[in-house]
């Protein structure tokens, strides 16, 4: 790869880290789910069953934050969301301010809320993803973190938005396990955190900001929730099912606008469960009206409606049910159980209800069932995968008419229509190998034996029957010759497999310890496999010309692990833990193999990695060092030091340089971001977030970077043209204004003059008439005539006429006024007006002229 490393974007994602239904969400065409350190949102061709289109979000762990009390100009995308440099940082009680001292934002105060996070050395790492949720008209993207600090992040699904989150949310302790937007409004939205957290918030999305309306603690195990009606609620979990009442700011208010500032407490009611008192609630749906159904883990189908639990349906006992989905297109309720996906006849089921007594179980027979569709009796996973836990399917929706997406915890994403048909190309779990085969080809290889082919732009199953590994046994090492056919298997126990046409031609074990790594080397008829190992020795297997392997010679020279090895030039390279780089000469002679050691290179440290280039051997040590040795001379090597952004070594596992443009790309063990250096000075260029987990392996395939972790998350990354970030014009908005040009946002600056630390005392949440974010205007405070603050002005009616009537007092105000002292005041207390006024740009037109140039002559007089 010839192309410069420092401005990179992600060209394809391949693999899944969803574990869990909270980690999948879908709308319209669009699927989400978690893939390591982000989120992948695909659009899905219902018609063709293929996914047309990819789009990654993510956010780093140290965050450039947007400054949310500054006078700025933003601009909006398509979705009427704002455009911020940088995301913007909404801080709730659980931020302690020792952590982040020079930040200062938002602050939401409450008494409902959990103690304090204390600063910790891992705040900086990137947190896993505990759950997503895609809004029901596919604008918005919220995602929860568990971890320290967690967050929720809100991302615009505009296509003119950026790919990193707006909004930044700390309210919660340990972790976020729920996230849910309201079905019919996508500005209101839910979360709910961990047990040890435990709260449940209701947030109000605006287009500048997000606020919380709404509070109260969960101490119940919850598994799943549910919205139900239009303010309201269902938890549902281990032996409980509750549903939450708070007030709708839609309902309350006539104007979206003008919502009322107070936040209220959500008002929780246990439903009495009765006989289903020692019952697991896994899955609900919504089915109509005020009727919800729920899946228990007593194979039953339970009907909630008007605060009791009315009807049951037994299931078959001799399954496992794991998901529900109301079709009412189609009339069938869906479900899923083992390796699974089939239907009922929801009108039959509903007409043919069947009462169970308490304590009674399933008395149908899936065998004699009416409601049996054989169209689904296939199988979609694999035959011989036995372990259920993991191989379910997560979660299930309805895309289009006659078309059900559903998602399993293998990473495969399916479409059900008149045949199932999987539309994701998942990568591999527990991935142990990583290589690069030539310029087109890389391998992928799983501990177990499963291997997958990457071209750059696809991945191919390699089908491979590999000798049976013991338990605790892993394939360790790897390598795969395209023209000659031959692949070489290297495990944990020392025992190696060589095939040639997928056929088994030699297998032994040649190692004490687990074999590191191993090479195929060929040249013209000569075919040699060379194997390093933990057992500090280097095997030789070489093929005879009766067709058979056999070894040649075994060197013993190192005193410690043989890390790794590479050939380039007829040499071969390997690095020890005993701090050396060892040079061997290959030669034939007299068609058998000559090892001739050429030299020894002394590393300070431990190296970790090793990499050729056309010049130079480059090694990195265990000391956050990189050691770089001129293949030619072998002169005093060059050492180079690179650092992150607070100055802090890094410890480099896995690296790539291009030394054609004089750059070095390495992944960070501590944080996991992937940072770009001059390889000559070290100075860093670029940094790129993508993982959450370590990655265990970098390399080049068909001049695209490929980067690939532990979970089984490859990235593809290829250069960033250099007109591709232009700025798109802003369409009409939708959430609080009407119109979409660029807007003056005013917010309180009281944090930014008061230089002091944050007090202890827990703020109280901000009042129309007393708000502990804003000092009084110095001209509210004085007693001029005729002026109304802007945060009164904020809490009033919406009416055009309301909004002249306080203007024409301001206006009468600045005419009897001879000295303003405050100007700067004034102009940020009409720059508040004019936010109110963006929907009523008539009253502008009428008297926002005559306002500035009044104002304006003040000034020059």
């Amino acid at each position: 790869m010839k192309e410069p490393l420092d401005n990179l974007k992600i060209s394809g994602i391949f693999g899944s880290s969803s574990k869990s239904r909270t980690c999948f969400s879908a709308s319209k065409d669009l699927v989400a789910y978690a893939a390591s350190g982000g989120v992948v949102v695909a659009q899905v061709d219902t018609d063709k069953q293929q996914i047309v289109k990819q789009r990654f979000f993510c956010a780093s762990s140290r965050l450039l934050r947007q400054e949310s009390h500054s006078l700025t100009t933003v601009s909006k995308d398509s979705y009427g969301l704002i455009k911020p440099d940088h995301s913007i940082v909404i801080k709730g009680d659980t931020w302690n301010d020792s952590d982040d001292p020079s930040e200062k934002a938002l602050t939401i105060g409450s008494d409902l809320s959990p103690a304090r996070c204390s600063p910790s050395k891992i705040k900086d790492r990137i947190k896993d993803i505990s759950c997503l949720n895609l809004s029901g008209d596919g604008k918005f993207l919220i995602v929860g973190e568990t971890g320290h600090q967690p967050r929720i992040l809100l991302y615009s699904m505009a296509s003119d938005s950026n790919d990193f989150p707006v909004f930044v949310i700390h309210q919660h302790s340990y972790g976020i396990s729920q996230l849910q937007f309201h079905p019919d409004d996508s500005t209101i939205f839910t979360s709910l955190g961990l047990i040890n957290d435990g709260f449940l918030h209701i947030w109000k999305l605006t287009a500048n900001s997000v606020r919380l309306i709404a509070s109260n603690k969960n101490s119940t195990i919850v598994l799943g929730l549910n919205w139900y009606k239009d303010s309201a609620i269902v938890t549902y979990g281990v032996r409980q099912i509750k549903v939450w009442k708070f007030e709708n700011p839609h309902n309350a208010a006539s104007n979206k606008l003008f919502l009322p500032r107070t936040r209220t407490a959500i008002k929780g009611k246990n439903i009495v469960l009765g006989s289903l008192i020692e019952t697991t609630f896994i899955d609900s749906e919504w089915l109509r009206d005020d009727q919800l159904l729920f899946l228990t883990d007593s194979h039953q189908v339970v009907l909630y409606q008007n605060g009791s639990l009315i009807s049951l349906y037994g299931l078959d006992n001799s399954k496992q049910y794991d998901n529900i989905l109301v079709d009412w297109e189609n009339d069938k309720l869906w479900y899923s159980y083992d390796e699974f996906i089939d239907s009922f006849c929801l009108t039959y089921l509903l007409n043919h209800q069947e009462r169970l007594k308490p304590g009674s179980s399933s008395s149908h027979s899936r065998g004699g069932s009416p409601f049996k569709n054989t169209m689904f009796d296939q199988k979609f996973v694999d035959s011989d995968a036995i372990v259920r836990d993991k191989h379910k399917i997560l979660m299930m929706k309805r895309l289009a008419d006659k078309t059900v997406l559903y998602c399993t915890s293998k990473g495969e994403i399916s479409l059900v229509n008149e045949t199932i048909k999987q539309i994701s190309n998942p990568s591999l779990n527990d991935i142990s190998v990583f290589k690069k085969i030539d310029d087109s080809l890389a391998i992928v290889c799983s501990k177990k034996g499963d291997i997958k082919l990457f071209n750059g732009s696809e991945l191919e199953q390699y089908e491979l029957v590999i000798s049976e590994l013991l338990a605790d046994e892993e394939v360790t090492s790897l390598d795969f010759n395209v023209k000659e056919n031959y692949i070489v298997v290297g495990d944990s126990s020392g025992k190696i497999s060589i095939y040639n046409n997928k056929m088994a031609e030699y297998s032994n074990n040649i190692h004490s310890s687990a074999i590191n790594d191993t090479k195929i080397y060929i040249k013209d008829n000569f075919k040699v496999v060379i194997t390093v190992s933990r057992d500090r020795t280097i095997n030789f297997i070489q093929l005879n010309d009766g067709g058979e392997w056999n070894i040649c010679e075994t060197l013993k020279e190192n005193k410690g692990n043989i890390i790794q090895l590479e050939i380039c030039d007829d040499k071969l390279y390997t690095i020890s833990s005993d701090r050396t780089v060892s040079c061997y000469r290959l030669d034939i002679v007299d068609s058998s193999l000559n090892v001739s050691k050429e030299n020894i290179l002394s590393v300070k440290s431990s190296p970790l990695r090793l990499q050729l280039t056309a010049t130079n051997i480059v090694v990195s040590r265990s000391d956050k060092t990189i050691q770089i040795f001129d293949k030619k001379t072998n002169a005093l090597p060059r050492v180079l030091r690179l650092c992150d952004e607070q100055g802090d070594g890094i410890l480099v596992n896995h690296f790539y340089v291009n030394a054609d443009c004089d750059q070095i790309l390495c992944s960070s063990s501590l944080d996991k971001t992937i940072r770009c250096f001059s390889f000559s000075t070290g100075k860093i260029l670029n940094q790129y977030y993508a993982h959450a987990d370590p990655v265990v392996g970098m390399i080049t395939v068909a001049d695209k970077l490929v980067t690939v972790t532990g979970n089984g998350c490859l990235f593809s990354w290829e250069m960033r043209p250099e007109d591709e970030v232009t700025e798109i014009v802003s369409k009409p908005l939708e959430l609080n204004s009407g119109i979409s040009t660029n807007t003056i946002l005013s917010t309180p600056t009281t944090p930014i003059r008061n230089e002091k630390p944050f007090s202890p005392i827990r703020l109280q949440h901000p009042t129309p008439t007393s708000s502990p974010l804003r000092k009084e205007s110095p001209i509210s405070a004085s007693n001029k005539r005729g002026f109304i603050p802007s945060n009164q002005l904020k809490s009033c009616k919406s009416k055009p006429q309301d909004i002249l009537s306080s203007l024409t007092q301001l206006r009468i105000s600045l005419t009897n006024e001879e000295e303003l002292d405050n100007i700067e005041d004034i102009k940020k207390e009409v720059s508040m007006i004019h936010a109110l006024l963006v929907p009523h740009d008539h009253v502008l037109k009428s008297f926002g002229d005559e306002l500035m140039q009044l104002i304006e002559s003040k000034v020059s007089n």
